[in-house]
């Protein structure tokens, strides 16, 4: 959610429940704040780049086309999983903002942040944020095969 990430791996499962490992590459992320009367939202977008290099599925090659992008899909919906549990950490059980909002929101819209900065990290806990996920898998690893 902060943008530092220099790599990293996301462990997940297919359906058949085979392992499979997401080495991150690259990891890019970008934070919109907006305001709708007096509701605070935000919009994080996270692009990565990295190599599948863990998988236990004896039946699909690495290289076909329709299994990476099946691949990519789990991938992107366990960092979304994690992503959404740190976030129900932050804003509804310690309601502090540890993930850096303060710094998009006090820069894209400094006239309201003044206003909201003494409370922020309870101003914060009652923010919607959204996710928007894209990864992309650039190379293959280790298989079963």
């Amino acid at each position: 959610m902060r943008g530092s990430v220099k790599g990293g791996v996301i462990k997940t499962y297919d359906k058949q429940g085979n392992p499979m490992t997401y080495e991150i590459i690259s990891a890019k992320s970008k934070v919109k704040a907006k305001i709708n009367g007096e509701d605070i939202s935000f919009q994080v977008s996270i692009r990565s780049k990295g190599r599948l290099i863990e998988n236990w599925d004896t039946k699909e090659p690495a290289d076909n086309e329709e299994f990476i992008k099946e691949a990519e899909g789990y991938f992107e919906q366990e960092l979304m999983n994690m992503m959404t549990d740190t976030l129900h950490t932050m804003q509804d059980v310690y309601q502090v903002d540890v993930g850096g909002f303060r710094n998009h929101f006090r820069i894209q819209h400094p006239k309201v942040w003044r206003k909201v900065e003494e409370d922020w990290d309870i101003v914060f806990s009652k923010a919607d944020v959204k996710f928007d996920v894209d990864l992309i898998i650039e190379d293959t690893g280790s298989s079963v095969k």
